[in-house]
């Protein structure tokens, strides 16, 4: 199975995810290319966010080929960046599951702009149009469940 987590900055993504995984689960998130491998310190340049993305797409493709299910927490304010992920289960018999997380908790611990916080609530698409935008694009994909939690 593959879990897309989505919600704006600060709404406990990375938290819901890590609680829900399994022993055998792998988790994923863009925010971990950021993670220097030595000091483990968070050290965000979005001059490399496109490739950040690219490298979690290829991670999630390799552990799904590999049978694994996989817990993928982003953003995913908009359906176009949801169908990337659509596009690794085409063909399969892996089935999607949405969580979407609607409250901002606690601090901004990556200190994301309050603008940038501001254009992804205006993009933002709700769970019946990326339903329906699934099912219409990809109606071979089991989507297992949509759950919006608070």
């Amino acid at each position: 199975m593959l879990t897309l987590i989505r919600g704006l900055p600060n709404t406990g993504k990375s938290t819901l995810a890590q609680s829900i995984r399994s022993n055998t689960d792998v988790r994923l998130e863009t925010d971990q290319f950021f993670i220097h491998p030595h000091t483990r310190e968070y050290c965000f340049d979005m001059s490399y966010l496109l490739f950040a993305h690219q490298w979690t797409r290829q991670q999630c493709k390799m552990w799904l080929n590999n049978r694994y299910n996989v817990i993928v927490s982003n953003t995913f304010t908009a359906f176009w960046e949801i169908a990337q992920y659509c596009d690794l289960l085409e063909g399969t018999n892996i089935s999607l599951r949405i969580i979407e997380r609607t409250v901002v908790k606690g601090d901004n611990k990556h200190n994301v702009p309050v603008q940038t916080i501001e254009r992804m609530k205006q993009r933002w698409q709700t769970k019946e149009y990326i339903l329906d935008t699934i099912n219409i694009i990809y109606p071979d994909i089991v989507i297992a469940d949509y759950e919006v939690i608070a």
